[in-house]
């Protein structure tokens, strides 16, 4: 079980959670290399050109998660300005710290450009949805 799979009853004790997470595992190095290499590109075929030249800076979250039967990788790519802004506390929400970024899934609603998610079969890199 990974750290950003966990499930918690109403009294904060865990609720079966290798059942909860048994279709989350931490995706294949390759695979996210592979597609790192690639991303500029991968990018610009799937109509994102406009993050090419920037994806760079975008702070990267990757997990897997199995689909019928397939491994698949799931990446949040956020512009570094939008990861600080996440890491500092507001209203009565508790920070993230650098740790958790690495540990809990970010979502990002109305972020625009700033934040991209991506999706690819484990085996596949190039079959990437953006």
């Amino acid at each position: 079980m990974n750290a950003w799979c966990h499930a918690l009853d109403s009294e904060g004790k865990p609720v079966d959670p290798e059942g909860m997470c048994q279709d989350f595992q931490t995706p294949p190095a390759g695979a996210i290399s592979s597609f790192e290499a690639r991303l500029p590109e991968l990018l610009s075929a799937k109509g994102r050109a406009d993050l090419a030249p920037k994806i760079h800076d975008y702070v990267r979250q990757y997990w897997g998660v199995v689909r019928a039967g397939r491994l698949n990788v799931v990446g949040n790519f956020v512009c570094r300005s939008l990861a600080v802004r996440l890491a500092t506390p507001f209203d009565d929400i508790e920070p993230l710290s650098s740790d958790s970024i690495a540990h809990v899934p970010i979502t990002v609603d109305a972020a625009g450009a700033c934040s991209v998610t991506a999706s690819f079969p484990a085996d596949q890199p190039d079959d990437v949805e953006f």
